[in-house]
């Protein structure tokens, strides 16, 4: 949507853009050149979310905001290898 206001082209041409950039998949309509600064601004925080992903993006701000100790603890095991 946002990138429907920064830039006066399709919504159907955007969408696919902003959609392929979110999927990291490569596929494109050849529309990113035309875009402004703006706009090219948008799809490169929108690829490098999809790349990311939206749940490691969650948790990774979630932990940075709450700033406590967790109670996270690990399993410890001796492994014996050959």
């Amino acid at each position: 949507m946002i990138l429907s206001i920064a830039e006066n082209a399709d919504f159907l041409t955007l969408m696919y853009e902003s959609a392929s950039a979110f999927g990291t998949v490569g596929l494109s309509l050849n529309y990113s050149p035309n875009l402004s600064l703006i706009g090219k601004l948008i799809v490169s925080a929108t690829m490098f979310s999809g790349r990311v992903g939206p749940l490691t993006l969650v948790v990774a701000l979630a932990q940075r905001a709450s700033r406590h100790k967790s109670n996270l603890k690990y399993p410890e095991d001796k492994i014996l290898v050959g």
